[in-house]
């Protein structure tokens, strides 16, 4: 099984099913499988492209007040397809704005949390600190 040039690794399942670990990269690729009969075709249905891990670089502002209900920017890279915000382990509401940067609402809190964005490709890591006053 190939992801593009890139050798897969991969479990068949059933003779309809197969489970792969796409390697990383960039894409788009096609998806091939290699039996003794051939491979298989190329077409629209076996293009792939992988997620990447979103990058949290900075917060404007980095801190704000325990009740919450701030904005705060969220500058970085590949939020695009963000799924969630956290500040430490809450949940925040947020907005795309480009791929670099995302407006989110801090929650209430105390002391510091370190804020993630979170994607289908992972979730930032370790995060930035926001600090509550």
């Amino acid at each position: 099984m190939k992801f593009g040039s890139a050798t897969a690794s991969f479990t068949v399942n059933s003779g309809t099913q197969i489970t792969a670990t796409a390697p990383s990269g960039a894409g788009p690729v096609h998806v091939t499988v290699t039996t003794p009969g051939g491979t298989s075709p190329v077409s629209d249905c076996t293009a792939y492209t992988s997620v990447g891990t979103p990058v949290v670089t900075a917060l404007n502002p980095n801190q704000g007040p325990v009740a919450g209900s701030n904005s705060v920017t969220i500058a970085g890279s590949v939020f695009t397809d963000a799924t969630d915000v956290f500040f430490g382990a809450v949940r925040a509401p947020f907005s795309v704005v480009s791929d670099s940067r995302i407006v989110a609402t801090a929650p209430a809190g105390a002391g510091s949390a370190l804020v993630t964005v979170a994607t289908a490709g992972g979730a930032s890591s370790p995060g930035v600190p926001y600090t509550y006053v």
